[in-house]
């Protein structure tokens, strides 16, 4: 498959053709927090763990977004699958009877 080289935050990273770019800021988070963590710095891992928590909060985003569209689809689409109002639907009340104490009421 075919790479194409994008620039997220200044560090170039290579993905397959067609990644989206969430997902590539995602692996560049990634990948700056592990150079990250080879070293000592704990200003630049904390900066590279926000960094990273951003990204993954974004994501997070498009996922609900992407979950409340197909949510709204479905009920657009139960909406008109439920009962019409020419269904001649009856509502009614029931009384249990026990056999044993049928005489006794």
């Amino acid at each position: 498959m075919e790479n194409v080289t994008l620039t997220i935050d200044g560090r170039q990273l290579s993905v397959p053709k067609g990644t989206s770019v969430l997902k590539a800021a995602i692996e560049a988070g990634i990948l700056a927090l592990k150079t990250a963590l080879a070293g000592e710095d704990a200003e630049d891992i904390k900066e590279k763990t926000n960094t990273l928590a951003q990204a993954s909060m974004k994501l997070g985003e498009a996922m609900y977004k992407a979950q409340q569209s197909e949510g709204a689809a479905a009920d657009a689409a139960a909406d008109g699958a439920g009962p019409k109002a020419d269904d001649n639907v009856v509502d009614a009340d029931f009384e249990e009877v026990d056999e044993n104490n049928k005489g006794a009421a």
